[in-house]
């Protein structure tokens, strides 16, 4: 069987420049990141004819967690679109995923894709921000009242178990964080790039037990694009086509929770890591590059 995505590549990517401290509008980065895509593969904004983002934000949002959509990006940018989707299914991937999607549906051609962050030029996720008029839901209705609405509260959760259960220590999560900040190093638009020791990790302030402020992701403004391409549009673009080989997403078990699976503390990326190897014939022994996501110390290990 062939799968939608072998029939998929990207041929232009763009990143905004990230901010520490917020001096621009996230969906200023936002727009810059677009149109650096679209340059860097060889088109113009009207040769887009496809939009997906992530989160899902509605129009007139400059700032926040989703802080572009595309209503917005489309009348910046002039796109005259045949499909776009507010990418709400499978978090970062969604729209990879959805581009794929429309390609295959033959709904689009050259797809431009997104997500814009503003987590330090607005409030989110806070009681100050409820006070402000934010009223939580779904889940966070049952976490905001006792402080616990970020992420590093809900994985040192699951970090917590996993060293119970498996005897890991601070010292592994510290070798990974090491290799973060190594790596970081190598990239002038990391924010964080002195190398640290083991006693340099040790002796950080704790956010949440075990996660101390050296193993938790960096709030931070900024946005990143790609443009995903039918393969044989992207035939003919300014770089090399890297062509989709395997994609998968799955939350086999309570949809839409971090915390309330029924096999707690495992998470989706054990239902989605089968079924991405059941679309491809390559085996692991077959990757020689792995880009891992590293938000918390503990997810490169989980």
């Amino acid at each position: 069987m062939t799968y939608a995505e072998k029939n998929c590549a990207i041929t232009g990517i763009g990143q905004s420049d990230i901010y520490r401290k917020p001096t621009v509008l996230p969906f200023e980065l936002a727009v810059r990141a677009c149109e650096q895509a679209i340059a860097d593969a060889g088109l113009k904004p009207s040769d887009i004819d496809g939009a997906c983002a992530w989160p899902p934000a509605p129009p007139g949002t400059v700032t926040g967690v989703g802080a572009a959509g595309v209503a917005d990006m489309a009348a910046s940018l002039g796109l005259k679109l045949t499909y776009w989707s507010d990418a709400g299914m499978a978090a970062q991937l969604s729209p990879i995923m959805e581009a794929v999607a429309a390609i295959a549906a033959g709904y689009a051609t050259h797809v431009l894709c997104w997500r814009a962050l503003g987590e330090r030029s607005a409030q989110h996720y806070t009681l100050s921000s409820a006070q402000g008029g934010w009223v939580p839901s779904g889940g966070m209705e049952w976490m905001v009242p006792y402080y616990a609405p970020s992420a590093a509260v809900w994985l040192a959760c699951h970090a917590s178990a996993h060293m119970t259960r498996h005897g890991i220590t601070r010292e592994h999560l510290g070798a990974v964080a090491i290799n973060q900040r190594r790596n970081a190093g190598l990239n002038p638009k990391a924010i964080y790039r002195d190398p640290i020791t083991m006693d340099d990790y040790l002796s950080a302030r704790l956010v949440a037990t075990p996660f101390s402020i050296l193993d938790c992701d960096i709030p931070c403004d900024g946005a990143t694009a790609v443009i995903v391409s039918r393969l044989d549009a992207a035939r003919d673009r300014p770089h090399s086509p890297i062509v989709l080989e395997a994609l998968a997403t799955a939350s086999c078990d309570r949809m839409g929770s971090w915390i309330g699976r029924t096999d707690w503390p495992r998470q989706a990326m054990h239902d989605a890591a089968p079924a991405m190897w059941q679309r491809t014939d390559l085996k692991p022994k077959d990757v020689d590059s792995a880009h891992i996501y590293d938000g918390f110390s503990w997810l490169v290990l989980s």
